[in-house]
């Protein structure tokens, strides 16, 4: 699954989604050439370093339950397919 990410600087990079959890995302970040993990705190998605980020979208083929997806890792989503 595609996301994009909005760090507390306003950078937005784009990433693939590779698990969840309820309170864990690993993704591959794009142009970082490196896996990152984000942590559900206090309702709020931070990095390991402990900076905010926001999901600002996903987009995913059209095949997947998106729906149950994101009530399972508890974020507001904006959907796109193609």
């Amino acid at each position: 699954m595609h996301m994009i990410l909005r760090y507390p600087s306003g950078r937005r990079v784009d990433g693939l989604l590779l698990a969840a959890g309820p309170e864990r995302l690993r993704i591959v970040v794009q142009r970082l050439n490196e896996t990152i993990e984000l942590h559900l705190t206090n309702g709020h998605w931070t990095t390991e370093d402990g900076n905010t980020v926001t999901v600002d979208g996903w987009m995913t083929d059209g095949q997947r339950d998106l729906g149950s997806f994101c009530s399972h890792v508890g974020q507001r989503v904006s959907r796109a397919t193609h």
